[in-house]
């Protein structure tokens, strides 16, 4: 037996060994898969960490040339303005010039009817018509001076006509490359001009699409937010994965000596379960006895209620009592005055019978013995009916008095009654209290109970809502992860939609630089033609002036002169305004070149003219 009871401990402690190895076995598993998830845990959150970065990397930049389009498209909105601006001047200066041209060309026509009239003036017979005045030496000595004069001006006019026809060559071949070259600025204008269109419809298209950028920044930067506030969360969620971390980590080397004290404590804590559940049970007991002990408290409530409710109506029947006799005791009070009023008449009576007894026995003094004896008899007789009278006063006295002692004592004996039973029931009132004190403890104890078991209910209630809640969360989680997939997934590809919209915006910009070189590079041209051309229309103006001076009064010499050197002034003035060097001056620049083209036309054409 003993050896069998040996082998059966000897297998029952292999047994708790194995069990003993297993959970230890299990508890290590557990352990390396919380620390494998751990792992896990911490490499996402470093990916996601990296992907935060890159994501607020690339928001950044995209910010970044967001705000440098914006900076442009606002440089491109001043310089269109500036440019608006330059242009009515342009317009209002080509307005100016072609008006000054048109004086010029006047100018020249009556300069050249002029010279042809000065031709005409300097013939010799209208200039010397008065010669029959003079002698005819002098007239002899004029004319061959004029002759002279004529033979010089004529070799000095064929040597300046041989000039002139060589100039005129000169000029008219100059006039008509001015004109081919007139035709293709005005061809180039008019292409300038359906450029400068189009690039107003893109200044507009590109207003809009600032407009359009702007609210995608706007959401941009709402996005943005938002993604800041994700951040700040799962940067929270990231620290507080550390902290969990390092509270795992403590709680790691915590377990492993806990791990062993766990084992000691489970033999104790079986024998703890066994202790509570007795412990419930007896605290079941307990609760069914407290329940029956408030459910007598409250019959003996019930009962007691009742008990005072019949003690305050006997109360109020006792009190009605006492008001009657109190009333009675009254009415007898003032019969006993009226007794009193009566008895003190009844002996002033008696006192006024003494003194006319007196009167009557002075005045029967002197009588005889006879009538003494009579008086003694009389006296006699009344001190019997005196003393009967005094006798029968004092007995109603006493009667009255009596009935005095008796109402009083009666009165104090139901007094005394009523005091006695107004203390039974202020005693029976004060127990009813101390009954009632009890039964509102065990109310209250009711009510405690009835809110636990409230309680109860709402905390199995709640259990059940935190679990649909925990469920719910989970469920939202998921879906909030799927939701952030999704959205970096969008914001990947409005980033590469936004920077594909950048390099578009950027290629546009390279464009119209190119273009604003170009047409900087054509003003430049322009500008050395307008050079040239005022240097050879300087050129013109001194030969016509060179001529002029031979054939034209000094009067018109000195207009011609004077409007000459203003027309020059005025185009000194505009060659002096200044170069504009930003993009949106630049178009003001190519329009002052074309409103530069078209002025010449004029100017050339009337030269051609005259």
């Amino acid at each position: 037996m003993v050896h069998n009871e040996a082998v059966k401990l000897q297998e029952l402690l292999r047994l708790e060994r194995e069990k003993s190895k297993e959970l230890t076995h299990s508890d290590k598993a557990q352990f390396s898969a919380i620390q494998k998830q751990i792992a896990l845990l911490l490499e996402d959150g470093r990916h996601k960490e990296n992907q935060l970065q890159e994501e607020e990397h690339k928001i950044v930049e995209a910010q970044i040339e967001i705000f440098i389009l914006q900076k442009c498209l606002g440089d491109m909105a001043e310089a269109n303005s500036d440019v608006s601006g330059q242009l009515q001047k342009q317009q209002e200066a080509h307005k100016v010039l072609e008006e000054k041209l048109a004086c010029l060309t006047q100018n020249n026509q009556k300069l050249t009817e002029g010279i042809g009239s000065v031709m005409e003036v300097l013939q010799f017979d209208e200039k010397y018509g008065s010669l029959d005045l003079m002698k005819v030496d002098v007239v002899v000595q004029l004319i061959l001076h004029e002759i002279k004069c004529l033979l010089n001006t004529i070799s000095d006019a064929q040597d300046v006509k041989q000039n002139q026809i060589l100039e005129k060559s000169l000029v008219v071949t100059l006039l008509e490359h001015f004109g081919r070259e007139v035709a293709d600025l005005r061809s180039e204008r008019s292409v300038l001009r359906q450029e400068w269109q189009a690039k107003s419809e893109e200044l507009l298209q590109l207003q809009s699409e600032r407009h359009d950028l702007l609210k995608i920044s706007c959401d941009l930067r709402k996005d943005v937010e938002a993604r800041n506030r994700k951040v700040d969360e799962m940067k929270a969620d990231s620290k507080f994965l550390v902290r969990q971390l390092s509270e795992l980590q403590e709680s790691r080397q915590s377990l492993q000596a806990e791990i062993i004290k766990l084992i000691e404590e489970n033999s104790s804590m079986a024998g703890k379960l066994y202790d509570s559940r007795e412990k419930e049970k007896s605290f079941e007991d307990d609760f069914s006895n407290v329940i029956g002990e408030a459910i007598r408290t409250d019959i003996l409530g019930v009962v007691f209620r009742s008990l005072h409710d019949e003690r305050t109506s006997e109360l109020q029947a006792l009190h009605e009592d006492f008001g009657c006799l109190h009333a009675a005791g009254n009415e007898l009070y003032q019969e006993i005055r009226l007794m009193n009023k009566k008895l003190g008449d009844l002996q002033l009576e008696n006192n006024y019978l003494e003194k006319e007894l007196s009167r009557t026995l002075s005045i029967c003094d002197g009588s005889s013995p006879e009538i003494g004896s009579a008086r003694r008899r009389t006296m006699r007789r009344d001190t019997k009916l005196l003393k009967s009278g005094r006798k029968s006063l004092q007995e109603g006295a006493v009667n009255v008095e009596q009935r005095k002692e008796v109402d009083n004592a009666g009165l104090e004996k139901s007094n005394e009654m009523l005091r006695e039973e107004l203390h039974k029931l202020q005693s029976e009132m004060q127990l009813l209290k101390n009954n009632e004190q009890p039964v509102i403890d065990v109310r209250s104890c009711d009510a405690e109970i009835s809110k636990l078991l409230a309680n109860m209910q709402i905390a199995t209630a709640n259990a059940a809502l935190f679990k649909e809640k925990v469920l719910e969360l989970i469920v939202a989680c998921e879906s909030s992860e799927i939701s952030e997939i999704v959205q970096k997934e969008v914001l990947k590809e409005e980033i590469s939609r936004r920077n594909s919209y950048v390099d578009a915006l950027k290629d546009k910009l390279n464009a119209v630089e190119i273009e604003n070189r170009r047409l900087k590079v054509d003003l430049n041209g322009d500008f050395t033609v307008l050079g040239a051309l005022q240097t050879e229309v300087s050129a013109l103006e001194r030969q016509t002036l060179s001529l002029a001076k031979d054939c034209v009064p000094s009067n018109k010499l000195k207009k011609g002169i004077s409007f000459v050197t203003s027309a020059l002034k005025d185009c000194c003035e505009t060659k002096r305004r200044p170069k504009l060097a930003e993009a949106g001056e630049r178009h003001g620049a190519a329009e002052v070149a074309w409103n530069h083209q078209s002025a010449p036309e004029g100017g050339y054409g009337h030269r051609s003219r005259s």
